[in-house]
């Protein structure tokens, strides 16, 4: 073959380093990109809050057994520390409930600083309490 004809043969061009790179960008792309695809689909949901007043229900307690104090004698202070201690416990078994029924974390009302848009449950608890 003569070198005239070497020359004007098209010799094939062998693939630059370039398709490799890109061939790389492209998959890392990708794979990013189901990460956080991944991460999205399976992250927890943020806990839900909820309030309870605490101190408003022992006060609204305390008024009722005050008066049942200041209206009887002997008997009458007995009584009231019977349902005070009764009161008590029963407030403690329905606080603990709470969490489980409403799927949420309790705060005590005046814990919170902000957020007074958080759901109350002050009136679910003392419209149970008074139910028993």
């Amino acid at each position: 073959m003569s070198e005239q004809q070497s020359r004007s043969a098209p010799a094939a061009a062998a693939p630059g380093p370039w398709w490799i790179v890109g061939v790389g960008l492209a998959i890392s792309a990708a794979s990013s990109a189901a990460a956080v695809l991944a991460y999205h689909v399976t992250r927890p949901a943020p806990p839900r809050l909820a309030t309870l007043n605490v101190a408003q229900l022992f006060n609204e307690r305390q008024e009722e057994l005050m008066k049942l104090v200041a209206g009887g004698g002997e008997g009458a202070t007995q009584k009231a520390m019977e349902m005070a201690q009764s009161f008590g416990k029963e407030l403690e078994a329905q606080v603990l409930a709470l969490p489980r029924e409403c799927g949420c974390i309790v705060l005590v009302r005046g814990a919170v600083v902000a957020g007074g848009e958080l759901p109350d449950y002050t009136d679910v608890l003392r419209q149970r309490l008074r139910a028993r």
